[in-house]
This record gives structure tokens, sequence and C-alpha cells, in this order.
């Protein structure tokens, strides 16, 4: 072979030449890209079928043939972190050429699930700590994945890039994401970069392939179900006609401005319909909680009446209105005086936050007494998005009288249905993001065979319908990251898991929690899972509102998880895992992994609770005391429990006393065994 001939494909690959547009490589090699460092990395894109190209980054030099599609993927071998480099990728053929700048090699980290991962940092007060730092923008980097509910499998993005973390940009990132690739980048000195996939009110199965979704007989069921709903003429009736939701805060925010009717004036307040005293007899009779835009055809503002019946007993006492999510903005009335509003405008961060608001015992009246809400949607759906057990009215004493049922419709405004993926077809199918396998196809799909060193996963509020879901998302949960792992094709990578935040009211100790429940799904499918981790958010929770604002521990918790095991810092912290239990003298003595610092028992309930329950048969449970013993275990007792056989510990949706961390700081995730 001639010299020339070696050199010559060198050559071809540096040339700059024309017919750019025959080369396109995917969205996530952009300008600013992180690419994964000590690992091959994939980098593919299309162009001219059938031909080949060459691609050059940092001094490597790789080629690869182009299949009848146009596809080529492009496989550049481990390297160390370092940049900024350019991407150039060139058709030896056809001459056309790609050429991506400002490239860096170090850390890349997949962010998925529902809305507190998609939390932005524009939503936290904890934004305002981080632009006080002033630091270099460019050290971590997020790739915001468009969010899409085709329903097909999607091969590329046509929307997204990198955003580097400055102080115009920094407000579009997770924040749970952002707080943990901050720590990463300061403790590995190399840029970070984020892909953040999520999206708010998703369950587990839609970001769960078809394949393995059909492996699990709990999941095959939904995806048949899904099958059938597609097959259906009005899945299909005007598909393509809707347009997207842009994916930035601000770009969402121009979208409504012009899409969407606005929130003003208040005209039903002026009409009477907040008084106690007002004839709704001719207005359309809803259950609640429900949705309530398929009767108005689309968005608007909804007023809706209820009249309760109070005790004597009530009559000029305070009492506290809670609603268990409202979707979109509220003010809400009671006997014709304003008692709380959340959220104005285009907001639609407070969907399904629960609303808690208290009443003046001037208003409180024995008989009858009228709950008036006046909701405001202005796109997807409206009305009460929570489950019925968390509408009611709670007296000074605590006892409850429930808001569920049949109450009064009626329309200030109606605004039509606003074309947008996710409000044309309802049910499963296209455009509804908790179909099974939809976010998987359309937006996991066009990042895979990404080179990644690990994934954050938060998600699970929407799993938690009942007892059965919550105990199906451990095997959900194990097969997600098992699916993911598969799809990748790097083998076992580190997923850290963000186990449920405290939400909901206050107790010691609550039965059928089904937070507690997920909670001990996620802390058995973590276990069970290699190189799998979790990080405890029970302490940083908010009663009131299911995106707890302190997202900064949050995402500094599982960086500490994301050292130890993908990092092998030896001397990082973690949080105490329960490892099991032994009966002696009538007492149970409980065994952790302490995570390397002494467990410790933090400040206890009001009356010395520890959050601890034991049993004797399983059925009923009894406060126990609890005592560290020799770092690592908990000796947990009572005088009602001579021969404890169970355990739980923390088992609410908001335990009152969790008392149980480490020297560390972390806090002992809730169990039950």
């Amino acid at each position: 072979m001639s010299k020339s001939a070696i050199i010559l494909p060198a050559m071809l690959c540096a040339l700059s030449v024309r017919g750019a547009d025959q080369m396109a490589l995917a969205r996530l090699f952009g300008d600013g890209a992180v690419l994964q460092r000590g690992k091959e990395i994939p980098v593919w894109g299309w162009t001219a079928p059938n031909t080949k190209v060459c691609g050059r980054i940092a001094g490597v030099e790789v080629w690869e043939g182009v299949g009848n599609d146009g596809k080529f993927t492009l496989r550049f071998p481990a390297q160390e972190a370092g940049g900024p480099y350019e991407l150039v990728v060139s058709n030896a053929v056809t001459g056309a050429t790609s050429v991506s700048r400002d490239i860096m090699i170090g850390e890349v980290w997949l962010a998925s699930g529902q809305s507190n991962m998609a939390f932005k940092m524009d939503e936290s007060p904890q934004l305002a700590d981080f632009l006080a730092m002033n630091e270099d923008p460019s050290l971590v980097r997020e790739f915001q994945v468009e969010r899409n509910a085709s329903g097909f499998v999607e091969p590329s993005l046509s929307a997204s890039s990198w955003t580097y973390s400055s102080r115009d940009g920094v407000g579009d990132f997770s924040a749970v994401a952002f707080w943990f690739a901050r720590r990463l980048q300061k403790e590995l000195g190399v840029t970070v970069g984020i892909i953040n996939a999520s999206w708010g009110g998703t369950c587990i199965e839609a970001w769960t392939s078809r394949e393995k979704l059909l492996r699990n007989p709990h999941t095959s069921s939904m995806v048949k179900f899904a099958d059938a709903a597609r097959a259906k003429k009005d899945r299909w009736t005007n598909y393509g006609k809707q347009l997207g939701v842009p994916a930035t805060r601000r770009d969402q925010q121009a979208f409504y401005e012009v899409s969407c009717g606005r929130d003003e004036p208040n005209d039903g307040v002026g009409r009477g319909w907040a008084k106690a005293d007002f004839d709704d007899s001719s207005w359309e009779t809803i259950r609640m909680p429900g949705d309530w835009t398929k009767n108005f055809g689309g968005s608007g503002v909804a007023w809706l009446r209820l009249a309760v019946d109070l005790p004597a007993e009530w009559a000029g006492k305070p009492l506290t209105i809670e609603m268990g999510g409202i979707d979109k903005t509220d003010i809400t009335y009671f006997n014709g005086e304003e008692v709380g509003r959340t959220g104005r405008g285009f907001d639609e961060s407070v969907w399904n936050r629960p609303r808690s608001y208290p009443v003046k015992g001037e208003l409180v009246k024995a008989g009858r007494n009228v709950v008036a809400v006046r909701n405001y949607s202005f796109i997807f759906n409206g009305g009460f998005s929570g489950r019925p057990h968390a509408y009611r009215l709670v007296s000074s004493d605590g006892e409850e009288i429930s808001l569920a049922g049949d109450w009064k419709l009626g329309a200030e405004r109606k605004f039509g249905l606003v074309r947008v993926a996710g409000a044309v077809h309802e049910g499963s199918g296209p455009g509804d993001p908790n179909t099974p396998s939809i976010l998987f196809d359309a937006m996991i799909n066009p990042i895979l065979p990404a080179a990644i060193r690990g994934a954050i996963w938060y998600q699970g509020c929407s799993n938690t319908g009942n007892a059965g879901s919550c105990a199906a998302y451990e095997r959900e949960l194990e097969d997600m990251i098992d699916d993911w792992r598969y799809r990748f094709g790097q083998g076992d990578f580190p997923f850290g898991v963000v186990q449920l935040a405290a939400f909901r009211r206050e107790r010691l100790r609550e039965e059928g929690s089904e937070y507690a429940l997920l909670r001990e799904s996620q802390r058995r499918a973590v276990r069970d899972t290699p190189h799998a981790g979790l990080a405890v958010a029970i302490d940083v929770g908010d009663a009131a509102d299911i995106h707890p604002k302190d997202k900064r521990t949050v995402g500094e918790r599982l960086s500490a998880w994301a050292l130890k095991e993908a990092y092998a810092r030896a001397d990082e912290k973690a949080g105490p895992e329960y490892v099991g239990k032994s009966f002696y003298d009538h007492s149970l003595l409980l065994r952790f992994d302490n995570g390397g610092s002494k467990l410790v028992l933090k400040a206890l309930g009001e009356n010395g609770e520890t959050g601890f329950y034991i049993s004797a048969d399983g059925k009923e449970y009894f406060p126990a005391r609890a005592r560290i013993v020799d770092g690592d275990k908990v000796k947990v007792w009572s005088d009602k429990v001579l021969e404890p056989k169970f355990v739980d510990y923390a088992f609410a949706d908001y335990p009152l006393a969790a008392a149980l961390y480490n020297e560390a700081g972390f806090p002992a995730s809730p169990f039950r065994d």
C-alpha cells in the first residue's frame, strides 16, 4: 500500500466541503455537548445512504459505513476528560460535513422521572443561592429532551439542545439534577452533562419499553389495552394537527399567551356565585374529584359549589378546607368569603398541589354551609386532580367531613380545546404521556445508545393509586432499570433512585399509606438490584406540597451515593440501610449498614416516639422504644409486645417521628419487615 493511500482517509475527514445539508448529527452531539470519558463513545447521525463516513475529535479518527436508511454510528474509543474540542463528521463520498463546537469530554448522567425531577431551578428559592456563587457556567450543562408522546418509536429529536448553567440558562435546568451535577463537578474536576428526560405526572410504565412490559403479567395487560385503544378510529381523528408545547418555560409562556384564554376578570364572584344563598339548582351536577373539561369542551374558568351540613358542635369554631389538588389555579370561598387561593395566570406548576385553607370560626354555621371553588385551567385538564379521601373539611378537634361527591358546575368562561399533544386524545394512545411505553419510545429511544456514566430517577407519585399498584412498583422499577441497562448496552451502570419525600397529612403511623407502601417497593427494588442506590428524602418533604422546594439536599444526597458507587470514593458517606432483624429478650434487634457513620436517634416525637412500631401478629402494631446498640444496630421494644416479630419505621405518608439518622446527617429509609 502506498503512503498516499494511508493518509487519504485522514485528508478526506478533515476537508471542509459543500453539501452539509446531507449530513445531520443527532442533536445530542450538537454545540456544547458533553461526552462520557473513559467509555467508548457512540456518535450517530444521517447522511446519504450506502456511503461511508469518518469522524474526528481530540485527534482521534474513526470510520464507518452508512446503511440503506442513511443512518450511521461512529464509535470513538474511550478518552480522558478534556476539551473544548470540535467534533467533525464527514461523508467521504459526498463531502457533506457537520461540525460541532465547544465539545467537552467529562461525565454524563441521565436524569428522568416525573414532576419532582422536571421541577426547574427557577421554581426554587435555591436558584438565588447558585447565582450568588458566580461560577463558570460551562462546567455544568444540560440537554433537555423535548417532551413527546407521539405514540411512535422516534429515531431522533427535533428541538433539543445543550444549555449552559448561566444566569440566563440555569433557570430551566432540573433542580435535582443540577445540584447533583454541581457537586460531582466540584469533586471530580471535570465538566458534567445532564441529559434531562422528565415529564410531570407520568407513570413508570410510560418510561419502560413495550417488550419489557410484555414480560410482566401485571403490565402486559396495560399494553394490550393501549393497543386496543390505538386501533380505534377516534384515536387518529385530527392526528398530526395538534401543536406541541415548547419545552422551555419561557417558550411555554409565550405559547400560552397566544393560544390560551386568560384568567381575568373574576366575573363569577360579581354574579354572587361564591355566596351561600346563591341558587345553583340549574347548574350541572358533576362528580368530584374529577375533570370538568369534557363538560366544557376544553379549557376555561369553572365554578364548583358544594353545600355541606355541619353539626352544631362545629358552629363558631375554625376549620380547615383540605383539597388534594386542583388543576390548575383556584380561588376558594367558604360561605361567600375567600379563604385561600393558589397560583395565578399561566401557572402550570400547581396542577396537583394540595390545598389547605383555614376558615375563621365566625364563618362556620350549624347546618348548611357552602364551599365554592373558582377553578381556572388554560390547557389540558381542569378539575380536582387528587383522590377522594384528600378532599375534606377538618374541624379544630380533628374530625373530618368528606367533600368528595356531587358538586354543582357553572361556567364563567369557555375557551374551547387548545390543540396540543396530550390534550387531543384522551385515554391510552397517541398524545397521552401515561400510555405504556410511549415516553420510552419518544424520549429515551432517540438518545440510545449514548455513552453515560449512570442514571438518576425521581418518580413514583403517579403509581400510588392503591396498595396493589404500590406493591407492583417493586418489579416495575426493577424491570425498567434492567430494560434501560440492556438498551444502552453499557452493562449494569449505576442507577440512583430518590425515595418519595414526606407528603400529605402528618401522622405517626398510617397502615394503609400509599406513599409508605411505594417507598417500601422502592427500597426493596434498589436492595435487589446491583449497583443501584437510594437517596432518602423523607425529611425534606412538605405536607401541603407534592413538590417540596429543597431540591439541593436531594441532589446532593444523590451525588454522595454516586461518588461512592460510581467513582469509588471510599470516604464518602451514605444513608443507613436496613439489613435485617433478630429476636432477643422480648425485643427486636435491627441491623443496619450505617453508610460509614454511626447511627444516631435525633429529635423524638412529642411523647418520645421514634417512628418504630412493632407487632406480634403483623396486624396490631404498637409504638416502640428504641436504643442504638454498637453503632450499627437498633434495639426496639414495647411493654405491650412481649414477643415481637414484625417491625416498621416511619410508615406514613408524612411520618411525624422519623428519628433515625447517622452521624453524617443522612436519614434512614422508612421500611417494614
